[in-house]
C-alpha cells in the first residue's frame, strides 16, 4: 500500500469488493494523485481513501477510484459508504455520520448505520433517464 499512497495508512480493510485505506491526515485525501495502473492491480474492484475530516464540518471524507470500471473517479460513490460508514460509525462511536466525497464534482452525504443496514440520504443529480423493461416485455 506504501507504493500507492507513498506512505503507510493507519487502516486497510477490504469487504471483497472495494479495498479501503485509512489515512490519519485528511490532506492526503484530498491531494491524493492516483496511479490507476496501481489501483487496477489491486484484487478488488475499487479503491476507497478516507480520512477524519479535521475540519470538522464532516466527519469523515473520502475518494473513490474504479478504473477497473472505467471510472477513473467516481465523483460521489453512494455504496462506498457500506464499508466506509461501518468503519467510522464504530470508530468515532455514533450511528448519524455527515460523509463528503471530495472529488473535484464532490457531494455530502448523510450516513446512518443500522444495525447490518447502512442508510444513505442527501441531494441527488439525474444524470440520465429511461424506462427498464423486465422479462422482455417490448411495451
Amino acid at each position: 500500500m506504501f507504493q500507492l499512497l507513498g506512505s503507510n495508512p493507519e487502516y486497510i480493510g477490504s469487504n471483497e469488493e472495494d479495498c479501503m485505506a485509512v489515512v490519519s491526515d485528511d490532506s492526503v485525501v484530498r491531494l491524493f494523485s492516483p496511479d490507476h495502473q496501481k489501483i487496477s492491480a489491486l484484487n478488488e474492484r475499487g479503491f476507497l481513501l478516507t480520512a477524519q475530516d479535521k475540519s470538522g464540518e464532516f466527519d469523515y471524507i473520502y475518494r473513490g477510484f474504479f478504473p477497473k470500471l472505467n471510472v477513473p473517479e467516481d465523483p460521489v460513490t453512494g455504496s462506498a459508504n457500506t464499508c466506509l460508514a461501518a468503519y467510522w460509525s464504530s470508530k468515532l462511536n455514533k450511528k448519524k455520520l455527515k460523509a463528503r466525497q471530495v472529488s473535484e464534482r464532490g457531494g455530502t452525504l448523510d450516513v446512518e448505520v443500522l444495525h447490518n443496514r447502512v442508510m444513505i440520504t442527501g441531494e441527488a443529480v439525474t444524470v440520465f433517464t429511461g424506462i427498464m423493461l423486465l422479462n422482455g416485455d417490448q411495451s
